[in-house]
């Protein structure tokens, strides 16, 4: 990997679409660990989605492009892409064919780093996933473990707010757990505040409260699971902003899905411009592997948390189709 970055003079770094802080974070973490050990280069961030402002506090977050990802490349002209927090080209832009032309015509040379267990539809030249609790996790044992680079103490604040968000504050099962503590022990001893990042993490607004209660009214119980939505002629009427919708969500799954008496495991449906949809699995360990039913809708993730987005007619086609995958 080394031997990459030093042959490559522009370096572009992105993540998925509809990215969430831990893609955010990686991205970040990473372009900011290059400029400091690879001063030589020319680097960027360019994200092709919408951006969580509840981590808008962390260095050079500003500076992140939200451009559609072609057009930047053709404009940036890279000679190295380092993709992160997701494996397959289609999740990171709307226009994945032509991007994968452009690669290959111009000899551009591709690094992913990654955590979920998902395969790969793209061949990069290099890889590094071990499936750890977060990619940002992954950032800092790649970089710092393996490359001995070092960081300051805003790089490690990005990195430990990655894995805060995309390990539920550590509540999620992964296989690391000990080594998660250990770079969160690192990550503490550097100066990281913990509680600075879950003020910003968890500040409410009111239309946060106005999607918490779409979803209590909505909330179906089955025998051994239960699932809610959002409706389209709630979606219309309130009409949130992307960022603000994804984090209202997002928080209800986290306190509830999986915490309802009797019923470990469940998911939520949720309307998305151009007539698409994206369901949320979430499940306590032992109980349904999530990924599972996300990967037959398209989608992917962890064993007990994974999502899925898909055109359909309406929301209730979505549920049903769903629903036929369980029983």
């Amino acid at each position: 990997m080394k031997k990459i970055i030093k042959n490559s003079k522009k370096i572009l770094v992105t993540s998925h679409k509809n990215c969430d802080q831990d893609g955010i974070c990686s991205a970040l973490a990473t372009k900011l660990i290059l400029e400091k050990h690879f001063s030589d280069k020319e680097i960027t961030v360019n994200i092709e989605s919408e951006l969580q402002k509840n981590i808008s506090f962390l260095k050079d977050f500003s500076k992140i492009k939200t451009e559609n990802l072609l057009k930047e490349i053709k404009e940036f002209k890279p000679n190295l892409i380092i993709f992160t927090d997701s494996s397959s080209l289609e999740r990171f832009t709307s226009n994945p064919s032509k991007i994968k032309e452009i690669i290959k015509r111009e000899n551009i040379k591709t690094i992913l780093i990654e955590h979920h267990k998902t395969e790969n539809d793209f061949k990069f030249d290099f890889k590094y996933n071990n499936l750890r609790s977060s990619c940002a996790e992954e950032i800092y044992h790649l970089f710092v473990k393996d490359m001995n680079l070092y960081i300051d103490k805003e790089i490690s604040e990005i990195i430990m707010t990655g894995m805060i968000f995309d390990t539920g504050v550590f509540v999620y099962q992964n296989n690391f757990f000990r080594e998660t503590a250990n770079v969160v022990a690192d990550l503490v001893e550097m100066g990281v505040n913990v509680e600075r990042i879950l003020s910003f993490k968890n500040i409410y607004t009111k239309k946060d409260f106005e999607i918490f209660t779409e979803l209590n009214k909505n909330l179906v119980l089955k025998n051994n699971f239960s699932y809610s939505f959002i409706t389209e002629e709630f979606y219309k009427k309130f009409k949130p902003l992307p960022e603000e919708y994804k984090k209202a969500y997002q928080t209800w799954v986290n306190l509830f899905l999986k915490n309802i008496e009797e019923r470990p495991w469940g998911f939520i449906v949720r309307p998305e411009e151009n007539s698409k949809y994206s369901a949320t699995f979430r499940s306590q360990k032992g109980a349904q592997n999530v990924r599972i039913l996300a990967e037959k809708l398209g989608g992917g993730g962890h064993d007990y948390a994974s999502g899925a987005t898909l055109q359909a007619k309406n929301i209730n086609y979505v549920i049903e189709k769903i629903i036929s995958l369980i029983l």
